[in-house]
């Protein structure tokens, strides 16, 4: 019985210090987004680890004609899902920036169809 009570002490602990680990490294890590295309051929996008601090999302055509742009202010994350059956085929810049930090990811439209590229960090 004392093993046991051993065991689990020794695996809270050890949980205890990989969580305080965890939530050490997350105050300075850099803004993270998030895509994904949904079936219904939405956009589902999320912004995490803001830490409170002000940041923008922008949905762009390639001319750079803003679709529609939000300003996150006060959050740790945000949440949205873009809609884009009524948008034309072509190419598409969404881009997320917080301070110096710039993420981007570019969205193409074929047929009614959606896919996204790999995100770039600038």
């Amino acid at each position: 019985m004392m093993k046991w009570i051993k065991t689990g002490a020794l695996a809270s602990l050890f949980a205890l210090i990989t969580f305080a680990a965890q939530a050490n490294t997350t105050d300075n890590s850099p803004m993270r987004l998030l895509s994904k295309v949904m079936p219904d051929q939405t956009l589902r996008i999320q912004l995490v680890n803001l830490q409170q601090q002000t940041a923008t999302v922008e949905l762009t055509d390639m001319n750079g004609k803003t679709l529609h742009r939000d300003l996150i202010k006060n959050h740790n994350g945000y949440a949205r899902i873009y809609d884009l059956n009524e948008v034309e085929d072509g190419r598409y810049l969404l881009t997320a920036k917080q301070g110096d930090d710039e993420v981007i990811v570019v969205v193409r439209i074929k047929d009614g169809t959606i896919m996204t590229s790999d995100k770039t960090r600038k």
